[in-house]
């Protein structure tokens, strides 16, 4: 193999690396996908949910770089394999999507299951009153999809499943944050 033929081979792979990293940045300021949790707590948290449909993304277990869809129905939970072509596009059956946010969009009308009608529905806050903490240290974003902060602000958690980072809003911003540079607060606001 020629150098050059090295090259174009490292150049195809970095550029597949960075669009798998902007897809996981853009997608994590989605209230819907969850990034890297097991199909068991996927389960667990959908299994709270009330209404059919309710559902949440999240990269697969089995298939790295791959994502799951896990749909509430029923009394059980349904996990599709996102699946993608050649060129790269996202599908579950037939229609081929640019984006995990079309597949979504799609789906939230057109059903995901050909057993079953499902219709995707956002997930409900469990919580009656939103969950809150105050920044113990500043926060500067490092990365796309991160959420900036100051030592002493109050940030509204949206999402705590990650045990290292959460997803959070403040100053009418949202994003992810590390859970270390927080601490609990005792307060509706």
């Amino acid at each position: 193999m020629t150098l050059e033929v090295e090259f174009l081979i490292l150049k195809d792979w970095l550029n597949d690396l960075c669009s798998l990293t902007h897809l996981y940045l853009l997608c994590s300021s989605c209230r819907w996908f969850f990034g890297k949790i097991p199909r068991a707590k996927a389960e667990e948290m959908l299994n709270k949910q009330r209404h059919d449909g309710a559902f949440l993304i999240r990269e697969s277990e089995s298939a790295p770089g791959d994502f799951s869809l896990s749909v509430k129905f029923g009394n059980d939970v349904q996990h599709f394999k996102v699946l993608r072509d050649g060129a790269g596009k996202y599908f579950l059956w037939v229609v081929k999507f640019n984006s995990l946010n079309e597949l979504v969009e799609y789906h939230r009308t057109s059903s995901v299951s050909r057993n079953q009608q499902i219709f995707l529905r956002e997930i409900e806050q469990v919580h009656q009153h939103p969950t809150y903490v105050q920044a113990l240290f500043d926060f500067d974003p490092q990365e796309e999809g991160e959420l900036g902060f100051r030592r002493g602000d109050f940030i509204q958690v949206l999402d705590n499943s990650d045990p290292n980072w959460w997803k959070g809003g403040c100053h009418g911003q949202t994003g992810m944050f590390p859970r270390n540079y927080v601490t609990p607060v005792n307060r509706n606001m």
